[in-house]
């Protein structure tokens, strides 16, 4: 169990699915909210700060994907997970790409949705320990990457050599543990909600 009450919203038009959710995860001691479509869920989401939106992908009205981005924009921090009873490789490949942690289908396990709940807000706590790890200088190459400036550009920008750019880019890759510049841009534009 976690340490604080996650604040959870519950976005699906199949009423029994919203109250079995909302009863399981309350026992639990998490806040939840729950709507049975787009605009209820993204009213829901301006009054209340929720920590996490348990997403339908097929919804009357505005799908689970258009309302991520529209959820990411109200919201920048948020973490959504996506619960489909029709689910596709492309829909899940899609959904990761606008910014969903994590795909789930339905009928959801209830000790799965749990425990991918609780995974997606340790790593969330854990990446936000990692992005303050950064110096400053850090910080600011790593914005520069993701205004997609080169290594020469972002050297004359910052009035440092080349060499150095490439120095503070292996600890950035290094310290948020990832593979790539792409990775590292994609972890920053996560954080900062641009």
């Amino acid at each position: 169990m976690l340490d604080c009450a996650l604040r959870i919203l519950i976005a699906d038009d199949d009423a029994d699915t919203r109250s079995i959710l909302v009863d399981y995860l309350a026992h639990y001691g998490y806040e939840v909210w729950d709507a049975s479509d787009g605009e209820q869920a993204l009213a829901l989401a301006q009054a209340q700060a929720v920590d996490i939106v348990l997403l339908d992908v097929v919804m009357p009205g505005l799908s689970g994907l258009e309302l991520i981005p529209r959820l990411q924009a109200l919201l920048p921090e948020v973490i959504i997970i996506l619960l489909t009873a029709y689910g596709t490789i492309p829909q899940a490949v899609e959904a990761m790409r606008l910014g969903a942690v994590d795909y789930l289908e339905k009928p959801v396990e209830l000790q799965q949705l749990r425990a991918v709940i609780e995974r997606a807000w340790q790593e969330k706590q854990t990446q936000a320990e990692v992005m303050r790890s950064l110096t400053d200088r850090e910080r600011e190459v790593l914005q520069l990457l993701a205004e997609g400036k080169t290594d020469a550009e972002i050297a004359e920008a910052l009035c440092l050599s080349t060499s150095t750019v490439n120095t503070h880019v292996h600890h950035i890759l290094t310290k948020l543990n990832v593979k790539n510049r792409t990775e590292a841009v994609a972890v920053w534009l996560r954080r900062t909600g641009k």
